[in-house]
């Protein structure tokens, strides 16, 4: 199946890892970072996982969520600040 991935605030070259990307039936939002790293070239190290939101088709998700075809997930990395 095919979902539209969008990247905000991730630190990765501008562009790069937005757009379509094709993942299996059953596929996670977990499976589709393991799919950004093997075909795109982008990492996501443990602790950096771990401030990451999820936005499926504008919705909150956890990584454990089963994406459906032509879904939109949004990747952001939470920001902080004092």
């Amino acid at each position: 199946m095919k979902i539209n991935v969008r990247l905000l605030c991730v630190q990765v070259p501008f562009g790069k890892g937005n757009g379509p990307l094709i993942i299996s039936e059953d596929a996670t939002i977990k499976n589709a970072l393991d799919g950004l790293s093997k075909n795109h070239n982008i990492y996501f190290p443990s602790e950096q996982v771990d401030k990451l939101v999820f936005l499926v088709n504008n919705k909150v998700e956890n990584m454990n969520y089963k994406l459906k075809d032509k879904d939109e997930l949004l990747i952001l990395h939470t920001l902080g600040g004092g």
